[in-house]
């Protein structure tokens, strides 16, 4: 079976991509778009902050959340983090709950905050598995933020956010969660899982185009919370508009501020990045014209093959095959070393055979990160070339 609108990706008719987890091919319909935004093609007489406007119903739709949930907080995964982090502002006594094997954003935020006097607790995940167990063994009254991944980056893992939801929710912490392995590729209900915050970019499994990111904030902590950064992004409109403000002599530019009372309280600075939000909505639209759940479902058929033949080659699966557990992710052994591992990740890309090696906190081996643009072929390909090693 040939993966769906294969023909969106240029990339895999010349290449065998597995590495849809690290950077992405962007989608031929997303190029095009951005073609002719760029060249202020008359076709497209919408302004751009209403064209990126559908970045946001787009990631709605895909998230089952509101359109006034969703902002753009920039390039990437990290400023979304870090948006949240800083509105939350954990003060010296308390406490944030992650994961040792979650992405170095988290050992980043942990510098940061050490620097105020919050306690930062790490839950020992070396078996790959953020057990919600363990977090809940470091959470307690004094626990301002939980920090975890939906989808851990190394090993696939699928975290249970409904549970960590509950734990936050019991202790008065708020939680942050790491999504960018996750959405695109697994579907996520923030209505049902109820996270406080969803961070993720589009250059994964979204394969946005452009530098580009969206950030999913429960309507419960968009009055609840100050937003980090007043600018004129997260203000208001005077009245009168924009134009008229800025020519009159008489404006004070220190009495201007009328938050917005949407997620957008979280965008910050002058301008924001309405290409990179268009180029994403493109992606978002594939996403949503396929369905998520067929998505996902496609994506386990390719993960039960890949998985059964590498284990026919004589590799060890490190992912879980559980599939509550499983995610998009398939991480595996071939050698007992790392280095070993990169060399034969480094071999296979220069063969035209794009996979990844990650490792931290003792777990690790070559990633395979499967998509449904992919097909059995590309896996029985990937598997020839394997065995050479």
């Amino acid at each position: 079976m040939k993966g769906y609108r294969r023909e969106e990706f240029e990339l895999l008719r010349r290449a065998i991509f597995f590495n849809w987890a690290s950077l992405s091919p962007p989608p031929r319909s997303a190029i095009e778009r951005l073609k002719r935004t760029l060249m202020f093609d008359e076709r497209d007489t919408i302004p751009l902050e209403k064209q990126s406007e559908q970045m946001r119903n787009e990631a709605a739709t895909l998230l089952n959340a509101r359109q006034s949930e969703i902002a753009c907080p920039g390039s990437s995964t990290t400023q979304g983090i870090q948006l949240a982090i800083d509105s939350i502002n954990p003060s010296a006594g308390e406490n944030m709950v992650t994961a040792s094997i979650e992405f170095p954003t988290a050992g980043f935020e942990a510098i940061r905050l050490r620097r105020k006097g919050v306690e930062v607790r790490v839950a020992d995940c070396g078996d790959g598995r953020v057990d919600a167990d363990r977090i809940e063994k470091l959470a307690d009254d004094r626990t301002r933020v939980i920090l975890v991944s939906g989808v851990n980056w190394i090993t696939g893992y699928r975290t249970d956010i409904r549970r960590i939801a509950e734990i936050a929710e019991n202790r008065g912490a708020y939680l942050v969660v790491d999504a960018v392995q996750q959405m695109g590729a697994s579907a996520i209900d923030v209505r049902r899982t109820e996270p406080d915050f969803i961070a993720a970019g589009g250059q994964k499994w979204l394969f946005s185009p452009f530098g580009a990111a969206l950030l999913f904030v429960n309507r419960k902590r968009s009055d609840e919370l100050e937003e980090p950064y007043p600018s004129l992004n997260n203000t208001v409109e005077p009245e009168e508009g924009w134009p008229s403000y800025f020519a009159n002599e008489e404006n004070d530019p220190f009495d201007v501020r009328q938050p917005v009372r949407t997620a957008r309280r979280f965008e910050h600075g002058g301008w924001l990045n309405h290409f990179g939000m268009i180029g994403l909505a493109e992606s978002l639209k594939i996403i949503n014209s396929i369905g998520i759940e067929r998505v996902e479902r496609r994506i386990g058929e390719l993960y039960d093959y890949a998985a059964e033949q590498i284990q026919n080659a004589g590799g060890r699966i490190i992912s879980s095959l559980e599939p509550d557990e499983r995610s998009s992710i398939l991480t595996f052994r071939l050698r007992d070393s790392w280095k070993s591992h990169l060399d034969i990740v480094n071999a296979l890309a220069a063969r035209g055979c794009i996979l990844s090696c990650r490792g931290a906190a003792g777990v690790g081996g070559i990633r395979m990160a499967i998509h449904c643009f992919n097909d059995e072929e590309d896996v029985d390909r990937m598997m020839e070339e394997i065995r050479r090693f």
